[in-house]
Parts: C-alpha cells; structure tokens; sequence
C-alpha cells in the first residue's frame, strides 16, 4: 500500500484565520450609512465585511476580505459590483441593475444578518418584453456569525395571473486579488475543469469566455499568486452557461428559462465563498472544496470544508491518460476533523505521468458525502479550436449530469377548444419549404407562430411561446417544422408533454435542425425509436405512396409528377405505432398515441433535387393539401 505524508500547513495563513475567528464571539453586524450621498447597508462578521447599495441594483459594491486585507470589489460606478440581476432577454446591462431596490431587514444579529431586496420588473428596457413584466425579484443577502461564506436566496414571483418566462442572469464583478492579470476562472464543463484567464498584454483570453456545457452547478475565480477568490455555488438543475469576461473581470452564470405560473414563485439559491490559500478548484459543492495539481511524479491535493466541519473524509485518486488507458492504480487518503482552513496532502505515484495530459478520476467517501468525478488535464481542445474543429474525436469529455427541475404548474391542466380552431406553429430555418402555414389556411384555422432563432445570451430561443398552460391547452394542434427541441427549452418540452398527454395534437416535420436535441422528454414522446441517431441519409427511389388502404389520406389527391423524398432521418417507428407514408421502402410519416392525444412525425428533409424520381415532395402542388390531411387525422375524434 502506498504511503502518503502530510505537508506543512501554510502556519501564516492559519495562524491569521485563527486570530480573526476569535472575532466571532462579536458576531455579524449590520450597520446603516451614507456614503455619496447613497444608503449604504455595510455587514460584517469575522471573516468579510460587505457594502450593499440598494440604489445600484442591490449590489454588493464592496467586499473587503479581512484575513487576506483585501478589497475584491476593486472598481466604482454603475456596472462595478457583486450580484447584479439581469434577465437573457434583455440587453446587459438590464434593468435593474443600476435601479433603486426596496429594502427589508428580516435578522439584525448577532447570530445572523439577513436583508431583502427586491424591485418589480417593468419589461421595458431596450424593448418590451411582456414575459418579464410584473415578475418581482427578491434578493435576501445572509451572513451569519460562525460561516464564513455569503448566502444569497433569489426569489421570482410572478404577481399576474398570467405565466411569465423569465430566463435569469447574474453578474458580478470583482478582483480574485491584486493584480487583475492574474485572475483565473475554473469552470466546470463536459471537457473537465475548464481553466482560463486573459493576456492584458495581448488583449485575448487562453479560452472563450462562455462555456455551454456545464457539468456541475459551481464557477471558481482565483488569483493564482495570493490565493484568494471566490467559489460560486449555484443550483445545477437550472444551470445553462457559465460565462466569464475576463477582460472586464466579471464572473457571470445564466439560467434557463423558467414558466412561472400566474401567483406562483420560482426560487433559487447561491453561496459565494471567499478563497484563502488555494490556488485552484477541481470539484467544490456544498459540503467540500477540492484542489488537485498534478506533477511529474505526484498529485498535490488541498481541499477545506464549504462551512460545517467534515468530522471524516476518505479521498480515493487514480491517473489515467486522456486515451482512457490506466497509469496508477487508485488508492486513499483519509482524513479527518475538516474545516474551512485547506489542508495540503501529496500522493506519489508508482509511474511517471505526463501532468498537462492526463485523467484524474477521484472518489470522495464519508460524512454526508458519497461523490465521485474525474479531473482533465488536456489541452487538446485548444488546439482542435485553432483548427477548427478537425480533430474533435480526440477531445476527453465527461458525462454531463442529468438534471432535476421541478416545474411549476396550476393546480388543474385540462383541454379546452378555441372557437374558431387555433395552431400553434413553430417555425425553423427552412419552414417556409415545409408550408405548414398553407396547410393551416387551407382549414381556415386561427394560427400563432413562433419563430426559432439563435443569439450569444440567449441561445436558442423562440419569438412566441405559451407562457401559461391555459394557452396552451386552447391549440387544437402544435406543429414543429424542423425544430431542434432544445429551442423550446426543458420547460416548454414539459409544457408540451402535458398538453399532448392531455388530449392535444402534435406535428413534427423532419429537417437538419430536427431530432438533434439532447432533450430526452421530447425524444420519448415520439413515434419513433431513438436508439439510432436519426441521421439524415439518402433514400433510393423516394416516391411517396400511401401505407395501406385504411389510412389513405392521400384520396383524391394528384400524384402525376411522382411527389417524392430524397432524404430522411434513418429512424424507425415503435411498436405501437402506424406507418401513414413511405418514401420508397423507408417509412415517412409515421403516427403514434401519447396519453389522450397523437403525434404525427413526417421524417423527410427538404435536401435534394428530384431527377428521374419525380419531383420533390415540397414542390408539389397538393403537398398543403396532404399536410393539412394529416392535421385533420390528429385532430379528429378527440
């Protein structure tokens, strides 16, 4: 069995802790000033003391860590500051962040401080955004006595009694110390710990500011030199991109778009807890804060407690390449009676490894605490970047987590029938090919149509979606035209799911956009089996015809210029399922039962130029007439 030794603690650094934490008996304070002119909230307890300003946003605009004698909110004005609240559908900087907040004092210590802030949203800023008005943000700042990190608890309450969609957005800037060239942001992503800084010198970063495939809910700033900064816990599950401008020194995160029913709230909370003498993170979470640095011949570890002590803790690490193949075999290291102050641990290693290309995977054992993850040490991503993207296979990616959301919704979700009918259309890239909207006139149905696009905050979004289930139930059909369903968003996908389960109709056309969405609820919803990817692929002799004389709705229609498909997505249909049309011998639109409702999938893509074949089915005069055929089938005897 391998021997491990315990390195000399930085004695300083904890001697200083030590001596402030005699403070704590004092307790946290809160103190009312006036500084500028402006209200000033300043709260203190042994290891901080912070400034709130309720009129810029109810910012935190200073924040003085005692130990390290360091001021971390290092700038002044409008933008300068910790906890911003911005929303993605806005333009930064939004409109509450240099606004007045109303202030409520809900503890005034000495075991805690605790104050609310809060302001209504009007929806107008740089626009109207009718999804945003009359939503209230409440921000209630905690600091208490014997922790020595800042709670923040966000609250979003919906004061209509109509949905709201408000994607949420915060902002912080800060120094981790100093010198701000030396500010590092670690960020969690499919890729491993993502790490980055930027070159003032050259005026670029090492990494691009966003990263879009967050692996757990944490975000790291820290200055290498003095080894302070912060650590950002925030909720996962609601996680979309963490993202740093590390020119303007900012730590920022957004979160997906929440469906917030009429009175109802959606709540979320984030620690942010000050760094001393750690230099980097791998893994942090609510219990723990784990460094890891490997060498030549060994791993350094310095991990500390996030506030309660640890009484046990078993760390078990192995090494393997970035190819998968195994280089030290695992072992542990146990420690016990874990505080806040990092403890220093070193484990040699029977091989030398290559430390800038290698694989960490660890396991973390003992009270309360049961995780397990891997470090990547890999800069080959850098490089597939400089080659645009040739090489991407070689890339080492970790499993991204699954996430747990718990929707909001009313109390009763029930079908209601708009008179006249109505459909609702969700329009891609190449809609207007797919001519949904014709088949819908051809009805002389109502319609609302919801355009797919895709920006740098917002991703991919949509212009018009159905805020609230009572909407949403009135559609007598949802039609998709090559959509990816990461567009609606895991909320609108559930919204989806109980409109269909409850009776509705759905229409999902095929295309380069479409089944590419990670979006499980979605992909189990279908007809179709998912087990393929559902590629496009060329079909040989794609003439459309009919699948038997029962579900002919292609009665009466022409088929002189042989209408046929050239592509399709190489799915196939589930057992339960009913083939309406082939493409040749390949199934092409394919209905199937969801709950009370049915889905009609139609797996063609409109690529390809007929040749001898006939013509393509989208330039075929009576392919409205055959769509809008296929609506009536889903609509009908509900």
């Amino acid at each position: 069995m391998s021997k491990y030794f315990l390195t000399t603690p930085l004695l300083f650094l904890t001697g200083v802790l030590l001596t402030v934490g005699n403070v704590c008996a004092e307790g946290v304070t809160l103190k009312q000033l006036t500084e500028n002119d402006k209200a000033i909230l300043e709260i203190e307890n042994y290891v901080f003391r912070m400034k709130i300003s309720p009129d810029q946003g109810g910012c935190v605009v200073g924040f003085y860590l005692k130990p390290a004698k360091l001021e971390m909110v290092a700038g002044h004005g409008d933008q300068w500051g910790m906890f911003a609240d911005m929303f993605s559908q806005q333009a930064w900087p939004g409109e509450l962040q240099n606004n007045p907040y109303e202030v409520k004092i809900l503890e005034n210590g000495p075991a805690t401080v605790s104050v609310r802030l809060s302001r209504m949203v009007s929806g107008r800023h740089g626009g109207y955004f009718p999804s945003l008005e009359g939503i209230r943000v409440e921000k209630t700042y905690t600091v208490k006595a014997d922790f020595p990190n800042l709670y923040v608890n966000y609250r979003l309450v919906n004061t209509t009694a109509r949905g709201k969609s408000p994607a949420f957005w915060l902002q912080s800037f800060f120094l981790a110390g100093s010198d701000k060239e030396k500010n590092v942001y670690y960020r969690p992503s499919a890729r491993g710990i993502d790490v980055t800084w930027y070159n003032f010198k050259d005026g670029k970063g090492i990494r691009q500011d966003d990263v879009r495939d967050p692996a757990a809910g944490w975000l790291a700033t820290i200055n290498r030199e003095s080894g302070t900064g912060f650590v950002f816990l925030m909720d996962y599950d609601y996680l979309r991109w963490l993202y740093t401008c590390q020119s303007a020194c900012t730590t920022e995160w957004f979160y997906d778009k929440v469906i917030i029913p009429g009175g109802a709230s959606w709540e979320t909370a984030v620690v942010a807890v000050p760094i001393i003498g750690m230099e980097s993170v791998a893994y942090a979470s609510d219990k723990l804060i784990l460094e890891a640095k490997p060498d030549n011949n060994a791993i350094a570890f310095k991990l500390r407690a996030t506030d309660k002590k640890i009484d046990r803790l078993d760390l078990t690490a192995s090494v393997k390449s970035v190819d998968n193949e195994a280089l030290v075999k695992a072992a542990a290291i146990k420690y016990s009676d874990i505080t806040t102050v990092p403890i220093s641990n070193s484990m040699p290693l029977s091989v030398k490894i290559n430390p800038r290309e290698c694989v960490i995977p660890f396991k973390l054992k003992g009270s309360g605490i049961n995780k397990q993850g891997e470090v990547v040490f890999s800069e080959r991503d850098i490089t597939v970047a400089l080659l645009g993207g040739l090489g991407d296979e070689r890339i080492y990616r970790l499993p991204i987590p699954s996430k747990n959301k718990r929707f909001l919704k009313p109390e009763k979700i029930g079908r209601h029938q708009a008179i006249p009918p109505k459909a609702l259309l969700i329009d891609g890239v190449y809609y207007r090919m797919y001519k949904a909207e014709e088949a819908v006139d051809l009805l002389g149905w109502e319609k609302n149509i919801g355009k797919a696009a895709k920006s740098r905050w917002g991703g991919l979004s949509l212009s018009f979606w159905p805020e609230d289930y009572d909407r949403m139930m009135a559609y007598d059909i949802v039609i998709l035209s090559d959509i990816d369903a990461g567009t609606i968003g895991a909320e609108g996908i559930e919204m989806l799911r109980e409109y269909v389960s409850n009776g509705g109709a759905l229409l999902v056309l095929g295309g380069p956009f479409a089944f590419s969405s990670e979006e499980s609820e979605f992909a189990k919803m279908l007809p179709v089996q998912r087990e393929a990817k559902g590629n496009l692929t060329p079909i040989t002799n794609g003439k459309i015809r009919v699948a038997g004389d029962k579900s002919n709705i292609l009665e009466g229609l022409s088929f002189s210029n042989n209408p046929a498909c050239f592509w399709s997505h190489d799915l196939k249909p589930k057992n339960d399922s009913k083939v309406m049309l082939y493409a040749g011998n390949r199934p092409l639109m394919i209905i199937g039962n969801y709950g009370k409702g049915k889905i009609v999938v139609f797996l063609g893509s409109t690529l390809g130029t007929g040749k001898t074949e006939g013509i393509p089915f989208w330039e075929w005069q009576d392919w409205p007439a055959c769509l809008s055929r296929a609506i009536r089938e889903l609509t009908t005897n509900k």
